[in-house]
């Protein structure tokens, strides 16, 4: 009797030790679980995320002529998903912003056939958004295209006869 009720306290311990290391076990994976989450969450929302603005056309006027319009597609990368919502909101806002500074670069020249230059064009865009936008953290003004495209009307000079 004394020999059963030690093997029935050995099991009933071995049963409550093991239960109590599964139980730890599980709350220890799920905490590290929780952590890996919270991890990932935070690596994603520091990813940088990208905001579309979608094509541009701006006239290039020589004299009172037009000479060509500039074609460009423009994209602004912010510092996270959170900023690029943020920005999101006021896009009609920004392009209106992107719009103006293009035709203030036409006014001096730097969007001219000859003097065009992507990065120039970049920095530009991304210190005037940055005037307007200072709590929105941009990282940087992408450019997928630029390019000028020459009215030939404007180059050819008719003849008097």
């Amino acid at each position: 009797m004394q020999l059963k009720k030690m093997l029935l306290g050995g099991v009933l311990f071995s049963a409550l030790a093991g239960a109590a290391g599964y139980g730890g076990a599980l709350f220890l994976v799920g905490k590290e679980a929780h952590e890996k989450e919270t991890k990932q969450e935070a690596k994603v929302e520091a990813a940088p995320a990208v905001l579309n603005l979608g094509q541009f056309t701006i006239p290039i006027f020589e004299g009172d002529s037009v000479r060509g319009v500039l074609l460009a597609q423009i994209n602004i990368e912010t510092d996270g998903i959170q900023q690029m919502q943020s920005l999101s909101r006021n896009k009609a806002r920004i392009r209106s912003l992107v719009i103006d500074s293009f035709f203030a670069m036409e006014k001096e020249g730097l969007i001219a056939p000859e003097a065009l230059s992507a990065s120039n064009v970049s920095e530009r865009l991304k210190k005037d958004l940055a005037l307007a936008y200072e709590s929105a953290k941009i990282r940087a003004v992408l450019i997928d295209r630029l390019l000028i495209q020459e009215n030939g009307r404007a180059a050819h000079q008719p003849q008097k006869s």
